[in-house]
């Protein structure tokens, strides 16, 4: 008897033939050009504000980030399937394919599941947050690197230096995801990170890191409306040495990034967001509202980071 291909992977082993049910996808975005910038910011050694211009063939990720990804199905009878998505970040113009140092690729989404038929999914791997998945599903840009989207936080690529808040979490490692099939013209998903590290010796030399993280989605659609409501829940605490790190958030740098998605340190993190679309045939119509916390998991200086935000926005089709 034939072994599957995607059945040994979600198990962790890669054995056997694929069967004529199976099937892998290539897909992929190639975001490159010309881009020329003007940024204005205060001087410190003279009055006026210092202009800068720069222009060059390294517009990168202007609009979308650069992607190459594989997605594989295979269905295994009984209204079983086995499923695989492994998407990595590509900067087409570095010398370095995917723009990292150490030569590696930078990890979008990579993950393995199964699922059944009437019932719904499961995946284990890195995956995007019920946050991120409602934003892609309900932003008028569909999440694009653009400049001047109060929800989604800009990629550090098209010029901006700060991002208007750390909006939310884009992806979480480590992850389950849970998700049910469509029942009613709802469907429920549901995300939890567990990636600790614990150590018996707290006087000696040692990094701990422990990070926890859940998230809630529920998506409804009926006809031509469509309303997402999502929460990301995270808990993270760094000890370096004998201390425990000082809180802080992310720092820009990292939440303007396309890839990596740290949770700052000894940080509390909620976010909840509400959107929902209307396809009117002339116009469709965007809501979007998202609000996010961040207080420090430590006795001193417990509020760090709080905003709200919210849009409205029509499209003409």
């Amino acid at each position: 008897m034939k072994k599957s291909l995607f059945a040994i992977a979600a198990v962790g082993a890669f054995a056997g033939a694929a069967q004529a049910q199976s099937s892998v996808t290539v897909y992929g975005i190639l975001d490159v050009g010309f881009q020329g910038r003007t940024a204005r910011m205060s001087g410190t050694e003279v009055p006026s504000a210092v202009k800068t211009n720069t222009t060059a063939f390294s517009g990168q990720g202007a609009e979308s980030t650069s992607r190459l990804g594989f997605r594989g199905n295979e269905d295994l009878g009984g209204g079983t399937r086995a499923f695989f998505t492994a998407e990595f970040d590509l900067a087409p113009t570095d010398y370095n394919l995917s723009g990292n140092a150490q030569d590696g690729v930078f990890n979008r989404q990579t993950f393995v599941g199964l699922g059944q038929k009437g019932i719904g999914q499961a995946a284990i791997g890195t995956q995007y947050t019920p946050v991120h998945v409602a934003v892609a599903r309900t932003d008028p840009g569909q999440a694009n690197n653009m400049q001047g989207n109060l929800v989604y936080a800009v990629n550090s690529s098209t010029g901006a230096t700060e991002s208007t808040i750390p909006s939310y979490s884009v992806r979480y490692n480590n992850a389950l995801t849970l998700q049910t099939d469509r029942i009613s013209g709802f469907v429920l998903s549901a995300i939890y990170n567990n990636n600790n590290s614990n150590a018996n010796n707290p006087a000696t030399l040692q990094t701990v890191g422990n990070n926890q993280a859940y998230g809630l989605g529920l998506n409804f659609v009926w006809n031509k409306l469509n309303i997402d409501v999502a929460t990301n829940q995270s808990r993270q605490q760094a000890i370096s040495g004998s201390a425990v790190q000082t809180a802080s958030g992310p720092s820009a740098a990292v939440r303007n990034s396309a890839v990596p998605n740290l949770l700052g340190n000894n940080v509390n993190w909620s976010q909840t967001y509400v959107g929902a679309t209307y396809d009117f045939g002339i116009f469709t119509a965007y809501a979007q509202y998202i609000s996010t916390n961040m207080t420090s998991n430590m006795l001193i200086i417990k509020h760090i980071f709080s905003a709200t935000q919210a849009k409205l926005v029509f499209v003409a089709t």
